[in-house]
């Protein structure tokens, strides 16, 4: 079944900024106040031939960008490892820039800043390389947050305190103890008391 035309506005009004209570308004559904276009609009959002909809949309516009995956993983590492004497040469004689014509598309977008203030001192800033390693490193998975275990150790039976000992043995030697419990936020593998 196609979409209304209301509902087809809704999708085109949505995929403008992605907020759903505005588009639901500007799409002209008539309501009260901003609580009741939220409610609505998160329900029209879950049916499933708008949704289908906005999803295609969303395809279609990154298609239109060129937006995928590898080129923000590409870009994010392009300005995380740019080396700055790319940019700059400086020594006892002072700083030069490399100029503008001399460097390709990709080395210009690691380019946050340049400009010329008073007395021809010019600021010159890469984008922020940590912020992109930073991003990247956590996409690629090489960053993990540590697990904090806490556990009342009286409270463990000998076996148990056993099976946490033989596990954490083989977490330190580069293992991965893993189970259900990790994720609960106990022992993996071990029935921990309250």
């Amino acid at each position: 079944m196609p979409l209304t035309a209301k509902q087809q506005r809704f999708v085109d009004e949505y995929l403008i900024d992605r907020n759903a209570t505005a588009a639901y308004r500007r799409a002209g559904y008539d309501v009260a106040d901003d609580n009741t276009a939220a409610v609505n609009a998160r329900r029209l959002l879950r049916n499933a031939q708008v949704r289908a909809a906005v999803e295609a949309g969303e395809a279609a516009l990154r298609a239109a960008n060129r937006v995928t995956a590898q080129r923000v993983i590409d870009e994010l590492a392009r300005v995380g490892f740019a080396p700055m004497k790319r940019y700059a040469a400086w020594g006892p004689d002072g700083v030069t820039l490399t100029p503008s014509d001399q460097l390709t598309d990709e080395e210009s977008a690691c380019v946050a800043e340049v400009s010329e203030g008073p007395g021809g001192r010019v600021r010159f800033k890469l984008h922020d390389k940590a912020a992109a390693l930073t991003t990247l490193g956590k996409h690629l998975g090489l960053f993990k947050d540590p697990v904090v275990v806490k556990v009342d150790l009286a409270k463990m039976t000998n076996d148990q305190l056993a099976q946490l000992e033989s596990q954490l043995a083989g977490a330190a030697a580069g293992g991965h103890p893993g189970g259900a419990g990790a994720a609960a936020g106990g022992a993996p593998g071990a029935e921990l008391p309250g």
